[in-house]
């Protein structure tokens, strides 16, 4: 492993990463995607001294608490260590492996693009690796699609203070507000009214449209990925693209004429505003 590896990419498939969060397996992960990056010959075998040199590395982790990496990943992400000692291998599962045993419920999630080098900035742990991965999958869609945070929480198998916090932590990661727009009126004391009536005037905020006032009710952000780039769909492995469609968590907005819609709520619109 020479310093020309550090200019690799490992690609992440959002998909993928939800299934890892729920399973507690952020940081075997994290090491499995090195590995076959790595593994340029696509041999799926690799030298446990290499995988002692990654965690040192990556995690900063000394042989003892490395060797616990590896006995975690063993029959998840990796084969059980054969050979003589100084000279054991294991044997890495392919992706498609991996994505049967997962069996991931999200699609149609562009594939991110992550640096090896920012893996081992030598700020990296587990906490860090979830994080990481949180972002990456409320960072899924390139389209700006709403999200919210109990969505991405469901999603990730985590509580909603944990996706919250998490996404708070993520430079990657940039927030767009999305609004409904609930009704307009050249006089901001009828809006007042309605906003003070609703069960949901908690939401609604009254804003100066250009002609009159505009009552608005916060919906879930957007999350873009800003920091890394993004492959077209076309290049998700085709495993991905096979499992059923009644298995995988339906989209529950859509974007149509520019603005985002569902069936609850069909006049959600990207308006942005500055209170």
């Amino acid at each position: 492993m020479t310093t020309e590896n550090k200019a690799k990419n490992i690609i992440i498939y959002p998909e993928l990463a939800a299934k890892v969060l729920q399973n507690n397996e952020s940081e075997i992960f994290i090491i499995w995607s090195i590995l076959k990056t790595l593994d340029t010959k696509g041999t799926g075998v690799v030298l446990m001294s290499d995988i002692l040199e990654i965690c040192k590395n990556v995690f900063g982790l000394n042989p003892t608490y490395a060797y616990s990496k590896i006995n975690k990943g063993i029959d998840k992400f990796w084969r059980k260590p054969k050979g003589s000692k100084g000279n054991k291998v294991i044997g890495l599962f392919s992706f498609k492996a991996i994505c049967q045993r997962l069996q991931p419920d999200l699609t149609r999630c562009h594939p991110i693009i992550v640096p090896l080098s920012y893996f081992i900035s030598g700020s990296s742990d587990c906490k860090f690796f979830k994080n990481f991965l949180i972002g990456c999958v409320a960072g899924r869609y390139v389209e700006g699609r709403p999200l919210s945070i109990a969505t991405i929480a469901l999603n990730c198998g985590m509580s909603e203070s944990t996706t919250r916090n998490a996404l708070k932590s993520c430079s990657f990661l940039t927030s767009k507000s999305n609004y409904k727009i609930i009704k307009s009126d050249i006089c901001r004391t009828k809006l007042q009214i309605i906003k003070s009536l609703s069960k949901s005037g908690i939401k609604y905020r009254i804003v100066q449209g250009q002609d009159g006032f505009i009552l608005v009710e916060q919906m879930p952000n957007s999350y873009m990925i800003s920091e890394f780039e993004r492959l077209p769909l076309r290049f998700r492995p085709d495993v991905l693209k096979k499992f059923k469609n009644e298995n995988l968590v339906p989209a529950r907005y859509i974007s149509e004429d520019g603005r985002w819609q569902n069936n609850d709520n069909p006049d959600i619109t990207n308006f942005r505003v500055i209170i």
